[in-house]
């Protein structure tokens, strides 16, 4: 995925770049968009429900790597905290 596409709404392949992805030599990558958050955890049944903290980067794109299998997880989930209003771009019709 090219990012500055992403930015821009004209994207449509982002569903390969976040959410869970297997990695080549094995673990999972997990990404999500948060723009307004201040802090992403990355929890699951692998992890006895602790969070495990995320890194953003500029763009509010936040990610880790997990060293999980398939085998061993049944449900993962992230969620972010104080989640601040981002404005729509004056441009973007709902």
């Amino acid at each position: 995925m090219v990012l500055d596409e992403f930015y821009t709404g004209t994207s449509f392949d982002a569903h390969s770049f976040f959410g869970a992805h297997e990695k080549e030599k094995g673990g999972f990558v997990f990404r999500v968009f948060a723009p307004g958050a201040e802090r992403v955890e990355l929890i699951g049944d692998w992890n006895g429900w602790n969070g495990a903290s995320m890194e953003r980067d500029t763009g509010g794109i936040w990610s880790t790597d997990s060293c999980i299998n398939s085998e061993s997880t049944k449900k993962t989930d992230a969620f972010w905290t104080r989640r601040i209003p981002t404005p729509l771009p004056r441009n973007c019709a709902l």
